[in-house]
């Protein structure tokens, strides 16, 4: 008896020793509940080969226990149609991972596992059978700042590229308009430092966009230099490539890059001339 009696005793202190650390397990959590608030960004999506842009919707809310989030996902396409997500998001203290649950209106019904990188960098992703190919989809969402998220989506079937999401988030107000703190930066970036949107001088083009084999540059005489250079990252700000530019037009190869987008900027020691971004096909 008294045997069992202290076996029970061990349960009920490991249990209640479980609990208390999981009561206080806030770093995952609390990373989680900055995505709380409503977002909005421009969205481009290549799917089976084809390019989509679209706004790109999301709600996340905390539960009342502020144990996990609730969180609405919506978007419309005149091609794609409009999609309607909905999704249940937590920390399992057992496997130290965060859980993702995703079900939406185009058939989506699956688990994302993933965990912090950093506190400004979350990764999930998620493994199942398509029509007996094994199916893979990746997620990286990174935080620029509290305002700002870069979200990056590619999925596989049988290991070809299936599906390429890039979104920019930007979170709204009540009025789903920006903070004011985001209405501020005109010139948002991204993780390279370069600017979202193609900007810069007109004294300079990148083209084909989207590309298969090459990118060329064409600059005008009047802003070459020894060190003018063309640069290539990916969403991430890893660079990628780079190569000096010595004539009015530069044929800059592809080979090696994956279907998806990429950043790029034509700078010199001293500034950026020219800055955007392009698709690989």
């Amino acid at each position: 008896m008294t045997t069992k009696f202290k076996h029970s005793l061990v349960i009920l202190i490991t249990g209640l020793s479980f609990i208390t650390t999981t009561a206080q397990t806030p770093t995952a959590l609390d990373n989680l509940f900055r995505f709380d608030g409503s977002w909005a960004g421009e969205a481009t999506l290549i799917l089976e080969g084809n390019t989509f842009n679209f706004t790109y919707y999301a709600d996340f809310k905390k539960n009342n226990e502020s144990s996990g989030m609730y969180m609405e996902e919506w978007f419309s396409h005149p091609d794609l149609g409009s999609l309607k997500g909905y999704n249940l998001i937590g920390y399992n203290a057992r496997d130290e991972k965060i859980h993702w649950f995703s079900v939406d209106n185009f058939g989506t019904c699956h688990e994302h596992l993933g965990y912090w990188k950093t506190n400004d960098h979350f990764y999930m992703e998620t493994t199942e059978k398509h029509k007996g190919k094994k199916f893979e989809e990746k997620i990286d969402i990174i935080f620029k700042s509290n305002d700002e998220l870069l979200f990056h989506l590619i999925a596989t079937i049988g290991g070809q590229l299936y599906e390429d999401a890039t979104v920019i988030f930007h979170r709204q107000n009540a009025t789903g308009n920006k903070t004011n703190k985001e209405e501020e930066k005109s010139t948002n970036r991204n993780p390279s430092g370069i600017l979202k949107e193609e900007q810069g001088s007109k004294d300079c083009k990148v083209y084909p966009n989207p590309a298969d084999k090459n990118i060329n540059v064409q600059v005008n005489n009047n802003i070459l230099s020894p060190d003018l250079k063309f640069s290539v990252f990916n969403l991430l700000g890893v660079k990628q490539k780079e190569i000096c530019i010595r004539s009015a037009i530069t044929s800059f190869s592809l080979d090696g890059f994956k279907p998806g987008m990429y950043l790029y900027k034509v700078n010199t020691r001293s500034h950026i001339i020219y800055s955007g971004q392009f698709i690989v096909q």
